[in-house]
């Protein structure tokens, strides 16, 4: 998918983001200039650990992942599962 705007994203599409940092539980992307999460239970195959997270998505990494819906405050949440 390619859009040009945040506000055109939608469920399902898969997107291309670049890594911004490896927090607790989530790794936080930039989509579109904005932050998205990838949860550490939407990543495929599981990380073992923290380690194991940052070594997998250093900054920096370009990744593919899928829009899984938006939070309360309107942040994309993501996954790597294909719908």
């Amino acid at each position: 998918s390619h859009p040009t705007s945040i506000s055109e994203v939608t469920e399902g599409m898969l997107l291309e983001g670049k890594v911004l940092r490896v927090e607790t539980g989530r790794v936080v992307v930039d989509i579109l200039g904005e932050e998205a999460s990838l949860a550490f239970d939407n990543i495929i195959p599981p990380s073992r650990d923290q380690y194991d997270l940052e070594e997998r998505f250093p900054v920096g990494k370009m990744i593919r992942v899928v829009v899984q819906g938006r939070n309360k405050k309107g942040r994309l949440q993501l996954t790597l599962r294909r719908p």
